[in-house]
């Protein structure tokens, strides 16, 4: 007899124990010390601008402002172009020069050329006569300073102080007619109204920038 082909044998194995089975890799640990990378989350109101070049309002802005920040610092450096030709005047004529700066300050100039005269005609006054040059030419020189650091400070009044007693000082050079020192006194009280001229555009900006918005502005 036979076997059925097709009868059933619970006893029949379809694959042999021998038959090779699936590899099973162990996991691979990660390095010590090191955290699991994990994406960013970002959620759904979270926007990233793409970057790209600047807004062209924004560039002429900022270039307008840094032309009235430059425009401010060359009038208020001339206080100290002042003081210092000022001193050079006071070194020339003390040293026995004839020959000075046109632009410094008239006032210091007289008193320097007052003590000049005065010490070669009393030599016993020298020591006296040179102590009150040196403290006017400190004062004068001295308010002038201080208003340039007021100046550059920011400070609009440092620069109408300034102005005014150096407006007074070009007087001499009108009454004197000294062309030369007239016009450059105007052309530095020319610069130095520009310098307050940007400053006061500049504060406005700053007030414009801290200004809270209103919610019904259109």
């Amino acid at each position: 007899m036979q076997p059925d082909p097709f009868a059933s044998n619970s006893q029949a194995q379809p694959f042999s124990e021998s038959a090779p089975q699936p590899i099973q890799h162990a996991p691979i640990a990660p390095p010590v010390g090191s955290a699991p990378a994990s994406p960013p989350s970002i959620s759904a109101g979270d926007y990233v601008p793409p970057i790209g070049p600047q807004d062209p309002a924004s560039l002429e802005a900022n270039e307008g402002l840094a032309a009235l920040v430059k425009t401010h610092s060359r009038g208020a450096n001339w206080f100290f172009w002042i003081v210092g030709l000022s001193l050079v005047n006071a070194f020339l004529i003390s040293g026995g020069s004839d020959k000075v700066m046109a632009i410094g300050a008239n006032a210091t100039l007289i008193m320097d050329y007052i003590a000049k005269e005065e010490i070669a005609k009393s030599a016993s006054m020298a020591g006296t006569l040179r102590g009150v040059e040196v403290i006017f030419d400190v004062l004068v020189l001295g308010f002038y300073a201080f208003c340039g650091l007021m100046a550059v400070r920011g400070r609009v009044w440092g620069f109408y102080v300034g102005m005014t007693v150096f407006a007074l000082d070009t007087i001499v050079s009108v009454i004197s007619v000294d062309v030369i020192g007239g016009l450059l006194h105007a052309w530095a009280l020319f610069c130095m109204w520009q310098g307050v001229s940007a400053l006061k555009q500049i504060h406005a900006l700053r007030q414009a920038a801290q200004a809270p918005v209103s919610p019904w502005a259109a």
